[in-house]
């Protein structure tokens, strides 16, 4: 507990035991210090530490630090480890078999993996980024706190293996669900993962933003989907199983897209394969839909044929005008036209026609809607 900038210890090479916590170090060099047993360098300003040749180490205290990595794996004695509030986003202590108590809370891991630490007693890995965690194995492990991560019921282990201790797992953070906070009417949530736990099954429960408990449209083995009646309404899933008592999971809140705002209804020259009134259109273009609703919210509407370039469509009113590609082979083709609204709804229409230059001496061509038969 001074305020040291600077600390040599490279003569020392038969140095045991070094507690220089609560200074100033901005780096520690203890690669010589090869019978070093147990060092405590917490609360410096420590970026990186090398224990590499430490491999008689019993216990390492660097808590509070600013470190981005540590390698232990050459320290088979290691018994305690605290490396909390540092800026740690992997720790592999597979080779730490004897060690009894590890404190990593605090730091940016996003899966931890003990199963090799048989003897593990207590373990502190709350306040990570943790998505993964085994604990598998561990037949001494009385305390575990793990909360505050990303974990869900289907990660977290239903017990401990030693009665007694304290096991905290809530809370945990929401689970991810839609796309940029948005789901499509129709759109499935598959929450199945979390459906059963420990044996006991888990109660879904959907609310709006309200606080108002609202119905999915489909619901199965921890799969919904929601319909267009909650369009543009806020909605979120609470989770619950017994075997985590003290744990509500959610989900973080979306909104369910809006309906479609417009409609397009493609205009049918001719009925089915009728030839006796097709289209003309040797006058250029061609009327082929109407779009239903507020043109003022329109962006672009587009035109494509069998899938190529979209082009941009000529609207008048409520009414899309198309003139056909130069050179378009007799034969059936589809249109396509798709809205863009303003707020970035796409509404596509697709209809098959069949073409025929010159049929019956009318101009360029004959337009006709449906199937009719090749001539």
């Amino acid at each position: 507990n001074n305020q040291l900038s600077e600390l040599d210890v490279s003569e020392c090479t038969s140095l045991a035991y070094l507690y220089c916590h609560q200074n100033q170090l901005t780096s520690l060099d203890v690669s010589d210090c090869t019978n070093l047993e147990t060092l405590g360098c917490g609360n410096n300003q420590l970026s990186e530490l090398n224990v590499s040749n430490c491999s008689s180490l019993v216990s390492l205290g660097c808590s509070d630090n600013q470190l981005d990595s540590l390698d232990v794996n050459n320290c088979p004695d290691l018994l305690e480890l605290y490396c909390y509030n540092n800026q740690l986003t992997e720790l592999d202590v597979r080779d730490c078999a004897d060690l009894l108590r590890l404190s990593c809370f605090s730091n940016q891991l996003e899966s931890l993996d003990v199963s090799e630490c048989t003897a593990l007693v207590t373990l502190h890995c709350n306040a990570n980024q943790l998505t993964s965690l085994n604990v598998s194995g561990l037949t001494s492990l009385e305390n575990l706190y793990c909360q505050e991560n990303q974990l869900t019921l289907a990660d977290l282990p239903p017990s401990l293996p030693v009665p007694g201790g304290e096991y905290v797992y809530a809370p945990q953070a929401d689970i991810v669900i839609g796309s940029g906070g948005i789901i499509a009417p129709g759109e499935e949530i598959d929450l199945s993962a979390e459906a059963r736990v420990g044996g006991v099954d888990t109660v879904f429960t959907w609310y709006n933003a309200a606080g108002t408990e609202v119905a999915p449209a489909t619901a199965s083995g921890g799969k919904f989907t929601f319909g267009e009646e909650l369009g543009g309404q806020t909605i979120y899933c609470e989770m619950a199983n017994p075997t985590f008592p003290d744990l509500i999971l959610k989900t973080i809140s979306v909104v369910v897209k809006p309906g479609p705002t417009h409609q397009i209804t493609i205009i049918k020259g001719t009925d089915g394969g009728d030839e006796s009134d097709p289209l003309n259109i040797s006058s250029g273009s061609l009327w082929i839909a109407q779009i239903d609703g507020d043109m003022g919210a329109v962006s672009e509407v587009t035109v494509s044929v069998d899938g190529g370039e979209k082009q941009q469509a000529a609207v008048a009113g409520n009414t899309v005008y198309y003139l056909l590609p130069a050179g378009l082979e007799d034969g059936e083709h589809t249109i396509t036209i798709e809205l863009t609204t303003e707020d970035g709804q796409k509404i596509s229409e697709s209809i098959t026609f069949y073409w025929d230059n010159y049929r019956r001496g009318f101009g360029f061509g004959r337009f006709y809607f449906g199937d009719v038969d090749t001539p």
